[in-house]
């Protein structure tokens, strides 16, 4: 019954004529069909909403769709699960949703995000009534007098108006579809099947605030806007099991063969805070699904190490992002899968002049090429030389890389170390 009574009350004071349409579009990067993904690969999407027109109409008062995961050639058939744990409420939506402590609008009663259902044939879950709705009602809990309370029966008792609802309570945002409004965003995990495959729309119903308003109503009048099959785009992908590019990756920052020498723990704790995170790469048509990179290391440290995440900057370059950083101590090798291209980086904290030992030339090389600019072979500006992390080049790292060697404070003893082999891989 709370269902229903999120509809009625959205609708009760709705007119007959249609003030817009509104446009649903699910998409994944900015775009609805994006191509070949792996088999249970996480994928980023967002359901966006968009008016035709802001002539007559104030914005959304209630915008509600159910999603599902479907067989684009048979979209009756669910094909994987929708969690509401995966979903997020978007910023410039919050007063469409009953949240904890606020309760600005009103939604289903299971959240936002909507409510998992179970669909009987396939057994996988799809996410009914995602959305919610505006306090078009001009609810009031608080009040001072009686005219602090909208409705004739609603009357001011005691400081709390006395046919008020808990909630929704928020004060009602107008314009919102006016321009491309980001209406739910989330996660899904791809099916194992190789096969075509969409994120698909259904269900969908909006109300807008009408414009101009009646004269003299105590309340929000809004409209019906209208959805037709033709207002919504639904993200079409489809699962393959080899869906990387073909194509040249650059390994830009840090470059392959890096040798990394900056301290890699804190000097009064010992925790492992530094090292290397992100990778700038480049190329043309890299993929950004992160089954398409590996990395291996001759040693680990914590949690096996992967790739977490490639955003695409739009220019032809990429930042790779490691689940942690490279293991101290070790060499990491980080592959693009299609092209087979590599690269090494070692952690060898203090060996500043990438020889793969630790012994006093490494001072003296550092100098060289951080104070006189005579950098060579794997020597880096930033990797041999920032050795405390200051982002500055100075007097202070040529300290730093004498209490590396000497073990100082927390930091282990390097002097006269090896670094680990650049094979084998765990």
């Amino acid at each position: 019954m709370k269902n229903v009574l999120v509809v009625v009350s959205l609708f009760a004071f709705a007119s007959a004529s249609y003030a817009a349409n509104l446009s649903l579009t699910a998409a994944s990067g900015g775009s609805s069909n994006i191509g070949a993904v792996a088999p249970g690969a996480v994928v980023s999407f967002s359901v966006t909403g968009l008016l035709s027109n802001d002539v007559d109409n104030m914005g959304l008062a209630l915008a509600a769709f159910t999603l599902q995961l479907v067989d684009a050639s048979d979209p009756s058939t669910v094909v994987g699960d929708l969690e509401q744990a995966d979903m997020q409420l978007p910023t410039a939506m919050e007063n469409f949703a009953d949240l904890p402590g606020i309760r600005a609008g009103i939604n289903n009663p299971a959240g936002y995000t909507g409510t998992e259902i179970t669909d009987q044939a396939s057994l996988y879950k799809t996410l009914v009534q995602i959305g919610g709705a505006q306090n078009t009602i001009m609810n009031t809990v608080d009040c001072t007098v009686d005219a602090d309370c909208p409705g004739a029966s609603n009357t001011c008792e005691g400081g709390t108006c006395s046919a008020s609802a808990p909630f929704p309570l928020g004060t009602v945002e107008t314009n919102i579809g006016h321009t491309n409004v980001e209406l739910v965003s989330g996660t899904f995990v791809a099916p194992a099947v190789e096969g075509d495959y969409l994120l698909r729309i259904v269900d969908a119903f909006a109300n807008v605030i009408s414009s101009p308003q009646p004269p003299g109503i105590e309340y929000w009048a809004t409209q019906q806007a209208t959805i037709t099959p033709g207002d919504i785009t639904n993200l079409s992908f489809s699962v393959s099991a080899a869906p990387c590019d073909n194509v040249a990756v650059a390994f830009d920052d840090p470059a392959d063969g890096v040798v990394d020498a900056r301290q890699v723990r804190d000097i009064e704790t010992g925790a492992i805070l530094m090292g290397i995170e992100t990778i700038a790469v480049s190329g043309v048509g890299v993929s950004t699904d992160t089954s398409c990179w590996s990395v291996c290391e001759s040693q680990v440290e914590g949690a096996a190490l992967s790739v977490s995440n490639v955003a695409d900057n739009l220019n032809g370059t990429y930042t790779v992002a490691l689940g942690r950083r490279i293991t101290p101590g070790a060499v990491s090798r980080v592959t693009y899968a299609a092209s087979g291209d590599t690269a090494l980086y070692t952690s060898f904290p203090g060996d500043s002049n990438a020889d793969h030992f630790t012994n006093a030339a490494d001072i003296t090389d550092m100098v060289a090429c951080c104070m006189n600019g005579a950098c060579s072979g794997a020597q880096s500006p930033v990797y041999s030389c920032d050795i405390n992390h200051s982002l500055a080049v100075d007097s202070e790292d040529v300290v730093r890389l004498v209490d590396v060697h000497n073990g100082a404070g927390a930091f282990l003893v390097e002097w006269g170390a090896v670094a680990g082999p650049t094979l084998g891989c765990p």
